[in-house]
């Protein structure tokens, strides 16, 4: 018979409806998953129901000596308690009724078959995801086949029309660019010898060059 431990909280200022929907949450479950869920559950219940998990596990750690990897929540429960009465002025002296409900929450844990390790869970996981790929796999390269006939079945009962040739297009003929001769340094002695001659013809005749000297100035009469 299978050891059972449990933890009870009294007089919970919440309706023991919406107590309910977080027990659903963790019932049937491992003491540590149950932990993990209620504390990523944002609702008010949640607090409440978690502390009662981990008092009900440890309620069996130090009573019955039982690690905490082989308790499962075997039953969570809440039922109603007394409701408290109040009311809220209205209109024309009126009075409505206002019941603050209440509710006992218990939680009871039971001994089980030790919890599986992670890495074993870690394994099954992979293995049915690498099945699932598989799958997936075979399912697009089936798709991708269909899809490949009926193109080709496309294309071989469309007419073939070939279209006419285009016409080369005539190039320009480009122009050979003009070379320009680069002045020589046998120029610049040939040029200033041919200065030195005509400097010793215009001295022998008494001459001035050209561009050298002062123009004479005519002296002209009055008219």
């Amino acid at each position: 018979m299978a050891r059972l431990t449990r933890a009870r909280a009294s007089y919970v200022l919440m309706s023991p409806r919406k107590a309910r929907l977080v027990l659903d949450l963790v019932r049937g479950r491992y003491v540590d998953d149950a932990v993990a869920i209620l504390k990523a559950v944002p609702n008010r219940a949640a607090r409440v129901v978690e502390k009662l998990v981990n008092s009900a596990a440890a309620n069996a750690e130090a009573n019955l000596h039982i690690s905490r990897d082989s308790l499962k929540v075997k039953g969570a429960f809440a039922d109603q308690g007394p409701s408290l009465k109040r009311f809220q002025a209205r209109a024309m002296g009126r009075a409505y009724r206002i019941l603050k409900r209440t509710s006992h929450i218990t939680v009871i844990v039971e001994e089980a078959e030790p919890r599986p390790s992670v890495k074993r869970l870690a394994h099954t996981v992979t293995k049915a995801e690498a099945r699932g790929r598989r799958k997936r796999g075979e399912e697009e390269a089936q798709s991708g086949q269909k899809r490949g006939r009926a193109r080709k079945q496309v294309e071989q009962a469309a007419p073939q029309v070939e279209e006419p040739a285009a016409p080369a297009e005539e190039q320009p003929v480009a122009e050979a660019p003009a070379v320009e001769t680069p002045q020589t340094e046998d120029s610049a002695p040939a040029e200033s010898a041919q200065a030195e001659a005509e400097a010793t013809d215009a001295g022998a005749t008494g001459e001035e060059p050209a561009g050298e000297g002062e123009p004479k100035s005519e002296d002209k009469g009055d008219s």
